[in-house]
């Protein structure tokens, strides 16, 4: 079909099991970009749209791939959503519209607004299409979400990297009031027809509206092919050596490290191996328990190992050997905000899928991040931000109960206006106690003398203080979040909540348990308007 472009947005059919077709769109015979889709122009399910903005006034032919007929519309408005499709969106946790998200990308504060990238699909609930989306906050909870910030290229489509403020201008690109933005992301070549046999390369975008737009550098790459599917830049100001460091993932489990003096131009000064893990590297300093004179840097990869060592004239030397921080199932990926001081938030992308909907997957509770000396080690450790605190609704707390061995105690849920809950708990418990915790249907258990918690295939430890128990748990709609200690040991569980079981139950099993307090709030739905 062809279309003079004069509208917004593309409105495709789609069906979640259609066959999958390739969209190929080309302008004055060139082809600009490919999609892939499920789309269904005999009985649709719902619709998703395609941004043809940047093409408006020009002549588009859309082809497709199996050939079949259709006659697709234009629009300047997506349509409402679809509250059949409504049933399993978190009240909490970030999610968008429509599509498919992953990995979180370029997350930074400015100006009082926290801006989230993430990897994105925009026509269908499944990976692929990589487009950067793009979300606003200023509490970390209510967030808007935005028209897509980076769109596939000649060069790749767009996967995961970082963001940087350049509030020096060392770039030499600022030209008005605003700080420049600049966004690394990896080009994915041969991910699209239109970037076929091109090669994982490394490029750059920068905003100087405040990140209301962004445009590519004209010398993209920045960084050419190194090997196989080298991706995910992470850019960071170093103090040490007053440059700025990009942390690249290789192959394997091995990152080089990059330095620059103008954020244009990149160095490779070392390689860093990082046991057990690969992909969306992240690194940032840290001061050990909050003291300004033990600073540590830490170096995580995408499935939470992580490193604590010292940069030295610019390279990170470990100090201690790789640890683990995450234990469950639906965690990935876990990205910190630049440009925020010397407090270090960070979001991961939950992975629990969506069933029977228009959009799938999220991201995780925003969280603090902070290093702590446990039992004589350096440990990173994560608690949900305070910001969290100001979505509280009817909060209860129960205190010095005994939980004799086959007894449980219960707490009712309401939920009748809310589906999210954050519940903090300390508990006091014998060294050969056994018991469990069950919310919403999710059963966790706990063997003192194992110093384990077990849910599903997934066990962590219970990192006890003494003979207490010290842990946080955020329930919402696709699964719990749980966290230890101190926050050293992490768990978030993905699972559909049963809402009729509508209890946060502690039964003992063997020994006793003391509940020395138990609060619990409700959680005020972020999607109400």
């Amino acid at each position: 079909m062809k279309l003079n472009v004069s509208k917004k947005y593309l409105e495709v059919p789609v069906s979640a099991n259609a066959v999958r077709k390739k969209l190929v769109f080309y302008v004055n015979g060139e082809l600009v970009f490919d999609m892939d889709t499920t789309m269904d122009t005999v009985s649709p399910e719902y619709f998703q749209y395609i941004n043809l903005e940047r093409f408006i006034g020009s002549e588009i032919e859309i082809k497709c791939d199996p050939e079949v007929d259709f006659d697709l519309k234009e629009t300047n408005e997506v349509q409402e959503d679809i509250k059949l499709y409504e049933k399993y969106r978190p009240n909490v946790h970030f999610s968008s519209r429509r599509g498919w998200i992953n990995d979180p990308n370029g997350l930074y504060y400015n100006d009082g607004v926290y801006h989230m990238f993430f990897q994105y699909n925009p026509v269908s609930k499944d990976w692929g299409n990589m487009h950067w989306g793009h979300a606003v906050s200023r509490d970390l909870f209510h967030w808007e979400q935005l028209e897509c910030a980076l769109y596939p290229d000649e060069l790749g489509t767009m996967f995961s990297g970082s963001a940087i403020v350049d509030t020096e201008n060392v770039s030499g690109l600022k030209v008005n009031e605003n700080d420049v933005v600049i966004l690394y992301y990896t080009a994915a070549g041969n991910n699209s027809i239109l970037s076929k046999e091109k090669k994982f390369t490394q490029g750059m975008a920068y905003s100087i509206d405040g990140g209301k737009t962004f445009e590519k550098y004209s010398k993209n790459p920045i960084i050419v092919h190194i090997e196989a599917e080298n991706r995910d830049p992470k850019v960071i100001f170093c103090t040490e050596i007053n440059q700025y460091l990009m942390a690249l993932y290789l192959n394997d489990n091995r990152f080089t490290v990059y330095s620059s003096k103008n954020l244009l131009d990149w160095e490779p000064m070392h390689q860093v191996v990082l046991p057990e893990d690969s992909e969306c590297p992240d690194m940032y300093p840290l001061y050990i328990d909050g003291d300004s004179e033990k600073m540590k840097w830490v170096f995580s990869g995408a499935s939470d190992r992580y490193l604590i060592g010292d940069m030295t004239k610019g390279k990170f030397i470990p100090s201690q050997t790789a640890k683990k921080l995450h234990y469950g199932n639906s965690s990935y990926a876990a990205q910190s905000f630049s440009n925020t001081g010397e407090r270090r938030i960070r979001i991961a992308w939950n992975t629990m899928r969506v069933p029977d909907s228009y959009f799938n997957c999220s991201m995780c509770i925003p969280t603090d991040m902070s290093l702590k000396n446990i039992n004589g080690e350096d440990s990173l450790c994560l608690m949900p931000v305070s910001e969290i605190k100001d979505l509280y609704n009817n909060v209860t707390e129960q205190s010095d109960i005994i939980v004799d061995k086959g007894a449980e105690n219960t707490v009712l849920l309401d939920c009748s206006e809310t589906k999210a809950f954050d519940f903090d708990l300390l508990l006091s418990a014998n060294t050969d106690s056994e018991f469990s915790i069950s919310v919403f249907g999710l059963k966790i258990k706990f063997d003192v003398k194992e110093n384990s918690i077990a849910c599903f295939d997934k066990t962590m430890p219970i990192c006890m203080d003494g003979d207490k128990i010290k842990l946080r748990m955020i329930a919402d709609t696709l699964g719990l979040e749980l966290f230890a200690g101190e926050g050293q040991a992490h768990m978030c569980m993905g699972f559909l909540c049963d809402y009729a079981l509508n209890k946060l139950k502690i039964k003992a099993d063997k020994g006793c348990i003391k509940i020395i307090n138990c609060k619990t709030a409700g959680l005020n739905n972020i999607n109400n308007k």
